[in-house]
């Protein structure tokens, strides 16, 4: 299986993000990234918990990177 690095999942979110005006979902980042969607919630968690994003529970798409 791909492995997601955290510097392409903050580029695609970045990206996705100034380009959409919303954060990607979890199966559309999944889908870019040919991962599951376990393993895209997986890498967010450990991004959250570092503080690199930021994501408001309950509120979809919501994701936004916070350090650049």
């Amino acid at each position: 299986m791909k492995k997601v690095h955290d510097d392409e999942l903050l580029a695609f979110i970045r990206r996705y993000r100034s380009d959409n005006g919303y954060a990607p979902s979890v199966r559309e980042t999944a889908s870019a990234f040919g991962v599951t969607g376990s393993t895209v919630q997986y890498r967010m968690r450990k991004l959250e918990a570092a503080g690199q994003i930021e994501r408001t529970r309950g509120v979809a798409r919501s994701t936004r990177v916070v350090k650049a």
